[in-house]
C-alpha cells in the first residue's frame, strides 16, 4: 500500500494514489531546512508491482508543484519473508 510509505519515510508527508488513474500517485515532501519549512509535491507513475515481492515507481517529468524545481526520482520497496535470508 503506497499510501503507507510516510509511516517509515518521515520526510514524505503523503502519498496519494489518484482515484481517476490508479497508475499515478501524488507525493508530498515536507521538511524544515535552512531556517524555513518546505513543502512540495510531484506526480509519480506507479509501475506494475510484483505481488508479494516489490512495488516501484518513477517520477513524471514536469510534475513538480514548485516552478523551476524538478523532482526526478525513482524507487522501489522489496519485500522479503521474515527469516528468509
Amino acid at each position: 500500500d503506497r499510501e503507507r510509505i510516510p509511516r517509515w519515510m518521515p520526510w514524505i508527508k503523503s502519498v496519494k494514489v489518484q482515484e481517476e488513474d490508479t497508475r499515478m500517485s501524488k507525493w508530498t515532501l515536507a521538511t524544515h531546512q535552512f531556517g524555513r519549512d518546505w513543502e512540495f509535491s510531484w506526480m509519480a507513475r506507479n509501475l506494475q508491482p510484483i505481488k508479494g515481492q516489490k512495488i516501484h515507481w518513477v517520477s513524471e517529468p514536469g510534475s513538480s508543484s514548485m516552478p523551476g524545481i524538478e523532482i526526478a526520482n525513482r524507487g522501489q520497496i522489496r519485500f522479503i519473508k521474515k527469516g528468509a535470508r
